[in-house]
């Protein structure tokens, strides 16, 4: 039997700790040519936010924009379900719900990380992490990844609910270049 939770549009049952929330991925993918000059001030520019299909959790809304495929032009994908454990781990602590973005690398490689963050029911979340991989197959050209999370605990009021600035923002974006003094 699954029982009202005291949070909006969560709710507890059978599967102690499962939360509803809507989701949000904005993915940014780029090579060498878009990392200076006005290709890279282009690219910043892009948005790390867009309108929601719809309102009701639980929802995965996903958004890739990739520099190798029609200019950085968005592509959309639609879930209506909870986001994967594999890419944010949700627990329900009562009266707030913990989230922890998990990273999309390599595993074992140890980093310092942000604590997950609290959030109440209503509450908006921007996490914003970058990536450099280098292509497994053909020449050894890196390539690089910003991913935004935007997550509301519960159902949102509103489709625009992640173009108005965050409850909470993280920032893990680091400088994906090395730069050697000669």
């Amino acid at each position: 039997m699954v029982s009202q939770h005291p949070l909006v549009g969560v709710r507890r049952g059978c599967d102690r700790g499962v939360v509803d929330v809507v989701v949000q991925w904005v993915r940014t993918s780029w090579t060498v040519r878009s990392r200076s000059g006005s290709a890279a001030s282009r690219r910043n520019g892009l948005p790390v936010a867009f309108p929601l299909p719809g309102t009701i959790a639980p929802l995965v809304h996903e958004v890739w924009m990739r520099e190798w495929e029609d200019d950085f032009a968005p592509t959309f994908s639609t879930r209506f379900e909870r986001p994967k454990k594999d890419t944010v781990l949700l627990r329900d602590d009562g009266d707030v719900v913990r989230v922890m973005l998990v990273p999309d690398q390599t595993p074992g490689v140890i980093t310092r990380r942000p604590p997950g963050v609290r959030l109440h029911a209503g509450e908006r979340l921007r996490w914003q992490i970058t990536y450099r991989h280098k292509a497994l197959f053909g020449p050894s050209q890196w390539w690089y990844r910003l991913d935004t999370l935007n997550l509301a605990v519960g159902s949102v009021g509103d489709v625009d609910a992640f173009l108005a600035p965050p409850t909470s923002f993280v920032d893990e974006r680091h400088q994906l270049v090395r730069y050697d003094r000669v």
